[in-house]
């Protein structure tokens, strides 16, 4: 049991932080959306993972 409240507190912190932007913006944009905007990476300099 206490591993799942863990977690949800996890969850909770992850969303609160607005740093966490990029990473939310990789998870609702297709990888394709990643290439047409910067074929060089990310916008926070760094390609976002994946296959």
């Amino acid at each position: 049991m206490a591993e799942g409240t863990q977690e949800l507190e996890l969850v909770e912190g992850h969303a609160r932080q607005p740093l966490d932007l990029g990473a939310v913006v990789n998870q609702s944009l297709p990888q394709v959306s990643w290439s047409k905007v910067s074929p060089g990476g990310g916008p926070l300099g760094g390609a976002p993972p994946g296959p």
